[in-house]
């Protein structure tokens, strides 16, 4: 086009020519034609993925809704100007000739259609000129606008002239809007796929760490590579977790109120807190979250910023602060303190307090090194004080041998300490202490104390945190040691002050200028009363106010002498007259140069009154006329005593003296002997153990030392000595020698070993007597169980079945009792301690007693603490204390009697009672009541059976708990037994194991078992309460039978005897668990043994249970509910 094109050569408004309406059928068929092609316009454009595709579309709906013959789309670029982006049937040359212009402004804020039906007729001028030269003769303009804005224009063309209807321009602007509102939507895709890829270029580029989280969920939807870094998690790892699976735990709720105000307010969040990373290590970040609206939709985008570095390194000048802050306190406290008890309780309460510790102590280690003794520490609120004396080695041996080595020990778990037995783990257990940090302080090669700390449970002692209560304890043992000397100095002063004030001897000082300064009252009283006092004034007018001129000058030129020279001066007894008393007097003189407070030197006079020696000359002869008489009569009675030996020994332990008793016992004369050790009388091993140097220290320290050994004579026999061994000592206190006085009993030791031989085999013969017992149990027991399983409902066989199950059961107490007693006197009993409620062992002792209660019709009242109370015990054994007391308060109390059972707490102690209305106790009997073999006088009418062993029973199962038991009684009104035990600090989430299924009847599972016991009847009836429950069984009886039974009958399950003939049950447990063919047996050791090293041995050899003989049927019930239980 040559010609322009413009709002001048097209004015706005210009009149639109429309052709007269068609034929109504005409009309409505090209109306359908027009709606079917915009309908396929919309599904096109829907479809559209670039602006080629909404170009060929609009095109190809103007083209056929509006039948015309040429057309073309020119777009507005940003400068305002026209380009044709699309055209159909028009030449270029024309299409660079029109795309210059446009028939609107664009700042037109509503530009409308333009028609021009005929060139030829309505335009004139060079615009019609250069159409109608392109072949065309009716053209019409419709805007493109998009947001108000005009964007382009559609031109229509027709060949011939054509007049435009309101159909015609409606449907040509129907295709403009389509057609803009695509580029438009294509242009917002542009953009923000631009945005997104700008975005997640950021989001992988940048170098914190970044996601996306889902609002409601919280899980993550994008994360990018630094996040997976950081936390060491792969991306899917990432996005199948939750934005709280990353928090640590401490920090959750704290993170969820932050979140939670973001999504109310959309207010953005900082937060510094931890994450969790997949190693488990927790990092310190610092999350900034905020919320973006896309629409109605909600992202929520965090930035996650590593700060742990920052953290830890802000920490750690918070903990140096906070340590520089306590060593700071810590030397005020200990610098203004004086008291030694004062400096252990504040440095440990000072480093307890900081540390955040359960207790913090001080302990003092005997000479023996074995023995600590805690006088004061520091608690932390909930915890009870450790104050008392310990027997060290019981914590562990090795680290109390490293404690005498100066190293410090630290454990993080005591039950992670492979050196610590089971019973070093309960002494630990019983004070409470699972971590602990141990000073030790050891002077000239000797352990003297440790400084401690310890907490309740597991702790990781930092470096910082051990070299903190090292230097603490470095810290109070200096400021002890300050505090002692201190203590000391002002002792000695203080001594000093009274060794002047209560010395006989007279003593004063002068100073430089020989002016009167101090005065003991000896010196006091020698001068007498002077007129105006004697301190303060001059020497010389105070010596010639006591002696005549020439005396006094010649004692105060001693002075001068003395004090010029620093020559001491001496002057022996001297008789002198005192004019002042009219008398004369005897004193010895001595003076010595001494250098004043003031830097300056003084003189200080010793005298004393020598006038009173000579009556003390006189008394000392006498007194040694005394003493020669007492030696001569001492010396008969020495000799004269031929049954004993008495020796006297020097300091140093040799021999002074040797009587003819020790001349006769031990037959050296006393001229072989006087001057040389008293070990020579020991035997090899004892000198060898310093039993010799050990004895004189015991004796030193408490005045005696019982000698009860072996010794040797000149000739090399042996024989057994008792006596004493007792220091003399001299007036002063210090020892001088000591005395040993002797007697020969050999015979009376080899009788005393004779009677221990003797009862020791008693004790053996008791315990396997009780052993032999318990084989008849078990096939008694089973049998009665069999009897049971009979349907009949004959009264008097359920009764005989009733009486048979309960004797059978008191026997086996009575078994245990003597095999208990047995085990304790010959000191094999060993206790399984645990942390236990006092109040499940009295539910299961009255549980186990109640038959036999009900029986004799008593009534029992049980009062029982409703809170825990906590014992560090072996639960079995106090329930067998407490069974004991209440079957002894059944058995002597006339049927229908009240026995009355109570647990309480008295300040850190359990007390359990049991008080019944029997019989009582008679006065005489009740201080033995808990002897062995000991009862109450059985008569005619009544006899109380048992063998008088379970209260001794009792009493030493409490003694070994660490508790006491007292009995109390009147005849006639019953009887009180009162337990005390110590208590223990509550437990901290103990666990306990729900029961296994136990029940055969409830077992839907047939097995195969095998019974193997050398007592006939025992196995039998176990095999039929085995087959009457079910299943199939066999029975062999000794060791080789079993291997055969096994191999040919392949069982499930084995109950095998330990005591077997061929092969005991160890030894055909080991061969089955060997054989990979029959390794899958499960099997239960039974035995009438059931200590813990017979459980140890029975473990060791392959069994899953150790069944104690008579094992209740109960017990083989849950031993195969759990063999079933693990199988399902």
């Amino acid at each position: 086009m040559s010609v322009g094109l413009g709002p001048a050569a097209h004015p706005k408004g210009a009149p639109m020519q429309y052709e007269q309406q068609s034929p109504p059928d005409a009309t409505l068929v090209k109306a359908q034609g027009r709606q079917e092609v915009l309908y396929t316009l919309t599904d096109r454009l829907h479809r559209a993925q670039a602006c080629e595709d909404v170009l060929d579309a609009s095109f190809w709906a103007l083209i056929r809704g509006l039948s015309c013959d040429r057309a073309a789309v020119l777009l507005m670029d940003a400068s305002a100007t026209l380009h044709v982006a699309a055209s159909h049937g028009l030449s270029e040359h024309y299409g660079r000739s029109v795309q210059a212009h446009s028939p609107w402004a664009p700042t037109d804020p509503d530009p409308r259609p333009i028609c021009l039906g005929s060139l030829r007729d309505d335009v004139p001028g060079n615009f019609r000129d250069a159409t109608l030269a392109e072949g065309v003769a009716a053209i019409a303009f419709i805007p493109l606008t998009l947001d108000g804005r005009l964007i382009g224009e559609f031109m229509v063309c027709f060949d011939a002239p054509h007049r435009f209807d309101a159909a015609d321009i409606e449907f040509a602007l129907t295709v403009a809007r389509q057609l803009a509102f695509s580029m438009g939507h294509l242009r917002d895709l542009a953009r923000l796929r631009d945005t997104q890829e700008q975005l997640m270029t950021m989001f992988n580029v940048i170098s914190v760490g970044m996601a996306e989280v889902e609002t409601t969920s919280r899980r993550l939807k994008r994360v990018n590579l630094p996040l997976c870094k950081l936390l060491g998690f792969t991306e899917d790892e990432l996005l199948a977790r939750m934005l709280d699976d990353l928090i640590h735990p401490d920090d959750r709720a704290r993170h969820a109120g932050a979140y939670d105000r973001l999504l109310a307010s959309a207010e953005p969040y900082a937060i510094e807190q931890r994450f969790v990373r997949k190693d488990g290590q927790a990092v310190w970040v610092l999350v900034t979250a905020n919320v973006i609206r896309d629409g109605p939709r909600r992202r929520v985008y965090a930035t996650i910023h590593d700060i742990d570095q920052r953290k830890h390194a802000e920490q750690a000048l918070q903990r140096a602060a906070e340590v520089d802050a306590f060593r700071l306190q810590l030397a005020d406290t200990l610098r203004a303190l004086s008291d030694p008890a004062r400096i252990q309780t504040e440095a440990a309460g000072l480093l307890g307090r900081h540390l955040h510790v359960g207790r913090c102590y001080h302990c003092s280690v005997t000479a023996e090194g074995t023995t600590g003794i805690i006088t004061r520490d520091y608690v932390a609120p909930g915890r009870r004080s450790a104050v008392g004396t310990y027997h060290l080695e019981a914590f562990g041996a090795r680290l109390l041998e490293r404690l005498h080595a100066g190293q410090v020990v630290s454990v993080a778990d005591v039950c992670s300490e492979a050196t610590l037995s089971v019973d070093e783990l309960a002494a630990y257990e019983v004070l409470d202490v699972r971590a602990f940090v141990s000073v030790p302080l050891v002077k000239d090669g000797r352990l003297v104390a440790v400084f401690s700390v310890d907490c309740p449970e597991p702790r990781a002692w930092t470096p910082a945190d051990i070299a903190l209560v090292r230097e603490t304890a470095e810290r109070t043992w200096i400021a002890l040691e300050r505090a002692r000397t201190q203590r000391a100095l002002v002792a000695h002063a203080d001594q000093f002050h009274t060794l002047l004030e209560h010395t006989p001897i007279g003593v004063c000082l002068v100073d430089a200028d020989l002016v009167l300064r101090e005065l003991n009252p000896v010196a006091r009283a020698a001068i007498g009363n002077v007129a105006g006092g004697v301190l303060g004034r001059g020497l010389v007018e105070i010596m010639h106010s006591l002696y005549e001129g020439p005396r006094a000058e010649e004692i105060v030129r001693g002075f001068r002498r003395t004090l010029e020279t620093g020559q001491p001066f001496i002057e022996p007894e001297r008789a002198e007259r005192r004019i002042d008393r009219d008398r004369t007097e005897h004193y010895a003189w001595r003076l010595d140069r001494i250098r004043l407070s003031d830097g300056r030197f003084g003189v200080v006079c010793y005298f004393r009154n020598v006038g009173a020696q000579v009556e003390a000359r006189q008394l000392i002869e006498q007194s040694r006329d005394a003493l020669r008489e007492s030696e001569q009569r001492l010396r008969l009675i020495v000799e004269g005593a031929r049954d004993f030996a008495i020796i006297l020994l020097d300091a140093e332990g040799r021999i002074t003296r040797w009587n003819s008793g020790a001349r006769n016992l031990l037959g050296y004369d006393s001229e072989e002997v006087i001057g040389r050790h008293e070990g020579l009388i020991f035997t090899p091993e004892d000198r060898a153990d310093f039993a010799p140097q050990q004895e004189i220290a015991r004796a030193l320290d408490d005045g005696r030392a019982i000698n009860e050994r072996w010794h040797v004579r000149k000739d090399g026999s042996r024989f057994w000595g008792s006596g004493l061994l007792m220091t003399l000592r001299r007036s002063d206190e210090r020892p001088s020698g000591f005395v040993k006085i002797m007697q020969d009993r050999t015979a009376a030791r080899l009788a005393e070993e004779r009677l221990r031989e003797t009862d020791r085999r008693k004790d053996e013969f008791i315990a396997m007597l009780a052993h032999e017992l318990r084989n008849p149990l078990a096939p008694i027991t089973n049998a009665v169980r069999l009897l049971q399983r009979d349907p009949s409902d004959n009264p008097v066989q359920q009764e005989a079945r009733t009486i048979i199950e309960r004797q059978v059961r008191r026997l086996a107490r009575l078994v245990d009792d003597l095999l208990d007693i047995s085990r304790i006197t010959t000191g094999r009993v060993r206790l399984q301690r645990a942390r236990i409620d006092m109040r499940a062992v009295i539910e299961r002792a009255v549980e186990s007693i109640r038959p036999s209660i009900e029986q004799q019709r008593h009534s029992l009242e049980c009062e029982v603490s409703q809170e825990p109370i906590w014992v560090c015990a072996d639960a079995v054994r106090l329930e067998q204390v407490v069974v004991n007391l209440l079957s002894n308060a059944a058995k002597y109390t006339e049927p229908g009697g009240r026995i009355e059972l109570g647990l309480r707490r008295e300040g850190e102690q359990a007390v359990v009672t049991v008080r019944d209305t029997g019989i009582g106790i008679e006065p005489a009997l009740l201080p033995h009541v808990f002897d062995l073999f000991t009862q109450a006088e059985r008569t005619m009418a009544r006899s109380y059976g048992g063998l008088g062993i379970g209260l001794a029973l009792v009493r030493r199962l409490v003694q070994m708990h660490g508790g006491t038991i007292t009995a109390h009684s009147t005849v006639g009104e019953g009887s009180e037994f009162i337990v005390r035990l110590p208590t223990t600090a509550p437990a901290h989430g103990v666990h306990r194991p729900a029961p296994a299924a136990s029940s055969l009847q409830a077992a839907a599972q047939r097995l195969r078992m095998l019974v193997v016991d050398d007592n006939a009847d025992a196995a039998r009836s176990l095999a039929l309460l085995l087959t009457a429950a079910g299943h199939e069984v066999r029975v062999a009886y000794d060791g080789l039978e079993a291997l055969e039974a096994a191999h040919a009958f392949r069982p499930d399950l084995a109950f095998v005897d330990i005591g077997l003939p061929q092969l005991d049950g160890y030894e055909v447990a080991r061969r089955l668990k060997a054989d990979p063919a029959l390794s899958g047996i499960e099997l239960a050791a039974v035995s009438g043994y059931g200590q813990v090293e017979d459980r140890r041995r029975s473990r060791a050899a392959g069994f899953r249970a150790h069944l104690v003989k008579p094992a209740g049927f109960a017990q083989v019930e849950q031993f195969i509910g759990e063999v079933l239980e693990d199988r399902t």
